[in-house]
Formats: structure tokens, C-alpha cells, sequence
């Protein structure tokens, strides 16, 4: 009995020890020495010492940077010293216990780098920049206003397109060429509301339908055509006059009010380069193409000292018949050959600022063998239609040859008073034209099937015409 009294004493001692050890055994956390609050608020202090001290370095170091590039110019020409080897790394003291951790010493301020030649460019560049453009303002826009003006003198004053209260069209010589308008008849292509041709030498000008192709002493045209604001009764020759041009202006109708009675369709302006005082110009350009055209345009412009200038402006195309001869006598030259000379010269007096006198002579020549036109009705009574003729410019001829010879000049002179608010102007002019054709003899065009007898090759007829005003 006492052995098992002894044994559960020792059973119980045993259990209360393991007990005891498993709450007093310290935790690996707690097995670190501890700190005391002392040294745990030093050390919390002398952390915020060097964040406080660093940031001030860094302040000082932003301050000392525009002293630097303010400086580049002048130390760049010095070549860089050596760099210095950085400091130390600091090294902390172990915090005691019990005492507090002492202050370190202020870091020293990082010293201003030496300008690199990467820096030293970066300032070159940023000198040479040039200003912003300014904000843009009515007075000052982007754009150039001269680049987009087209100015007109439809309505005998010369004004911006935009401002004219009217419907008009202005095309210079540089957009005619770069389209390929080398005469007035050409103009009719480029303009969906004119048609522009030309009959028995005559230009017929038809504005959005209206026109006329009585050109003869007993009628009058529908349009009016003017070369620098003078008046051409008989349209002949004005095809031949779209060289050395400023502008070709067509102002559509009626315009009565302006231009007279015979403006109802509208108007037709060419206004030429004048001779430009002080400059001396020259332009010259040979143009091929096909039925053999030979096309030569040149000009010159002379100073002839401080208030006087001359130009001269020549014209000269030549090509072979727009028709083909379809009948059997093959020595007869069709219809619409051309032979073209044209010539014009501008002096220009400048005595003031205020007065400018414009004197000018124009002559056109134009020679070939005229035009004829096609005739359809032979075909037509045949049984074939205007389509199912397969050449159109096939016509059968026969004799006299045809001929043209028109001879059209004329001088005007332009004086232009500025008086400030008030302008005067005064024009004066004098036209002459010669005309004379030969229509060659035609019987219509020609198609298969066609029967062509002796007589009627040998039964010659013509028209002649001569004409003068």
C-alpha cells in the first residue's frame, strides 16, 4: 500500500512539473532581450533626425539647380574635373539599452554637378529656340489673305469674287495651262454652264443657254466680249487672244445695267498683263502636240528707267485640218486647218504715285482654210442615223479649197487718277477687223453605201465672205 502511495506522489509531482515548465517556457519572441521604452523613443527620434536632414539636402540641392544651368555658358568652355569618390557608407552604432542613441552629425550638401556636354547642348538648344507663333487674330490670321484673293472687275471695279454680289468666274493664266486652255473655245470644257464655239471664224458664247450666232453687221451677240474692259462688237479673233493673260473673267447675266444691250447672257473679260516698272522679265515656252501643232508663246518686260516700262507678248500656233477628206479627190485640204499670229505691246507711264497710264496694241492674224461644218442629210436620207456613221470628221469634199483670212488690231489706253477716297479712270480705244473666207465646197459626211456621181463632184460651189469693222 505505501509503494502505491508512493507512486501516485510521484505520478502527480510528475504532471505538475510538466505542467509548470509548459507555461513558465519563454517563447522564441520573448527570448530576445528586452528594450526599454527609453531607448525605444530615442531611437524613434533620432529616425525622424534623418529623414528631416535628408530632405533638407535635397531642398537645397533643387535650389542650387537654375544656378547651374544659368552657369553652363560660362564653365562649358572649362573642361570637367575629375569626379570625386563618394562618401562612406555611415554606420550605426548599436543603441544600449538603457541609453539613448545619440544625434549624428548633418550630413554635408552634395556639391553642384560639373556640366556635361550632353547638358551643355541641351542649354545651346533651348537658347536657340525661336518664340511660339502668336495666338491668331482677325488681324493676324494663319493663312495669308493675299494667296486666297481672286479679284474681279465684272462690274468695272476691281473688288474681291467673295464680295461681288453676283455669280462670276475668274481663271488666271497658270490654272488655263495647267488644265490645258489655250483659247476661248477651250473655255467652254472648263465651264459647265458656258458653250463656246466657233463658226465661220465667229466665237459664239452661250451662257447657261442664252446667246446668239448672228455675229454678221445684222445682228448682235448675246455676250459681250471685252479685252480689258473695251468692247468687241465682232467676236472674230478673240479665240486667239488668251496669251500672256492675267485673268479671263465670265460673269454670267443679264447684265445690261453695266454692259450695255447686248449682255443679256452675261459677259466676257480678258484683262492682260501690263508692263511692271523696275523689273526685268522674260518667259518663252514651245508647246507639240498631235495633227501636227506647233505651238510658240514668249514675252519680255523692259524698264525703261524709273517711271516708264515696256512688254511685249507674241502668240504662234499652227496644226493641220481637224477634218479628213473622204471623197475621192484627195487634193482638195479639208476644213479647220489653222495658221494663227498674234502679238501684243504695253507701255505703262507712272509720272506720280497717283496717276498710272496704261497704253496698249493688240493684233491677231489668223489664216487656214476656215470652217465648213458636216453635213448630215445625205446620211440621214439614206437610212443611217448621226451614230452609225463610224467617222464623224470624215467629209466628202470637192472643190473650190476653202480659205480664211482675218486681220483684227487695235489700240486703247487706260489713265488712272487716285485721289484717296476718290478714283478716276478713263478709257479709250479703237477696234478694226478685216474678215474674208472662202468656204470650201462639202457634200456631206461620209458613209458606206454612199452614191457619189459625176455630177455632183464636178458641180463646185462656195460662199464668200468679207466682212470689215
Amino acid at each position: 500500500m505505501l509503494h502505491r502511495l508512493f507512486h501516485r506522489r510521484a505520478l502527480v509531482v510528475f504532471c505538475s512539473s510538466v505542467l509548470l515548465g509548459l507555461v513558465v517556457q519563454p517563447t522564441d519572441a520573448d527570448a530576445k532581450p528586452a528594450r526599454s521604452s527609453a531607448s525605444k523613443s530615442a531611437g524613434k527620434a533620432a529616425k525622424r533626425s534623418k529623414a528631416a536632414k535628408r530632405s533638407k539636402a535635397h531642398a537645397k540641392a533643387r535650389k542650387s539647380r537654375p544656378v547651374q544651368v544659368a552657369q553652363l555658358e560660362d564653365d562649358a568652355a572649362a573642361p570637367p574635373p575629375a569626379e570625386e569618390a563618394p562618401p562612406p557608407a555611415e554606420e550605426e552604432e548599436p543603441v544600449a539599452d538603457e541609453e539613448p542613441v545619440p544625434e549624428e552629425a548633418p550630413a554635408p550638401e552634395p556639391e553642384a554637378a560639373p556640366p556635361t556636354a550632353e547638358a551643355t547642348a541641351t542649354a545651346d538648344t533651348a537658347v536657340e529656340l525661336e518664340p511660339e507663333p502668336p495666338i491668331p487674330t482677325e488681324d493676324q490670321p494663319y493663312f495669308d489673305d493675299e494667296l486666297s484673293v481672286i479679284t474681279v472687275t465684272v462690274d468695272r471695279r476691281e473688288k474681291d469674287l467673295q464680295k461681288y454680289a453676283g455669280s462670276a468666274t475668274a481663271i488666271s493664266q497658270d490654272d488655263m495651262d495647267r488644265v490645258g486652255i489655250a483659247s476661248v473655245e477651250d473655255m467652254g470644257a472648263a465651264q459647265p454652264y458656258a458653250a463656246i464655239s466657233n463658226q465661220e471664224g465667229n466665237t459664239e458664247v452661250f451662257v447657261r443657254g442664252v446667246g446668239s450666232d448672228n455675229n454678221t453687221e445684222l445682228g448682235d451677240p448675246a455676250v459681250a466680249n471685252h479685252i480689258d474692259g473695251v468692247y468687241i462688237p465682232r467676236p472674230k479673233g478673240v479665240g486667239s487672244m488668251l496669251f500672256d493673260i492675267e485673268r479671263m473673267e465670265l460673269n454670267r447675266g443679264p447684265q445690261g445695267t453695266i454692259r450695255g444691250r447686248n449682255a443679256t447672257g452675261g459677259t466676257l473679260n480678258i484683262v492682260t498683263n501690263k508692263a511692271e516698272i523696275g523689273a526685268w522679265d522674260a518667259l518663252a515656252s514651245l508647246q507639240f502636240g498631235n495633227l501636227s501643232q506647233r505651238q510658240l508663246r514668249g514675252m519680255v518686260n523692259i524698264p525703261l528707267g524709273d517711271y516708264v516700262a515696256l512688254r511685249v507678248a507674241a502668240f504662234g500656233d499652227r496644226h493641220a485640218p481637224y477634218y479628213e477628206n473622204g471623197g475621192p479627190i484627195h487634193n482638195v485640204e479639208a476644213s479647220e486647218s489653222g495658221d494663227t499670229i498674234a502679238y501684243r505691246a504695253s507701255l505703262r507711264l507712272a509720272p506720280s504715285d497717283a496717276v498710272t497710264i496704261d497704253i496698249q496694241h493688240d493684233y491677231t492674224q489668223e489664216g487656214g482654210t476656215g470652217s465648213v461644218g458636216v453635213n448630215y442629210a445625205p446620211a440621214m436620207r439614206a437610212g443611217i442615223l448621226p451614230d452609225e456613221i463610224p467617222n464623224p470628221r470624215s467629209v466628202v469634199y470637192r472643190y473650190p479649197n476653202g480659205q480664211q483670212d482675218m486681220k483684227h488690231w487695235g489700240v486703247h489706253a487706260n489713265t488712272t487718277i487716285d485721289l484717296g477716297p476718290v478714283l478716276i479712270g478713263h478709257t479709250g480705244a479703237y477696234r478694226d477687223l478685216h474678215f474674208k473666207q472662202i468656204n470650201g465646197g462639202a457634200l456631206g459626211v461620209d458613209f458606206y453605201g454612199q452614191q457619189l456621181g459625176v455630177n455632183d463632184l464636178d458641180n463646185a460651189g462656195s460662199t464668200y465672205w468679207d466682212q470689215s469693222s
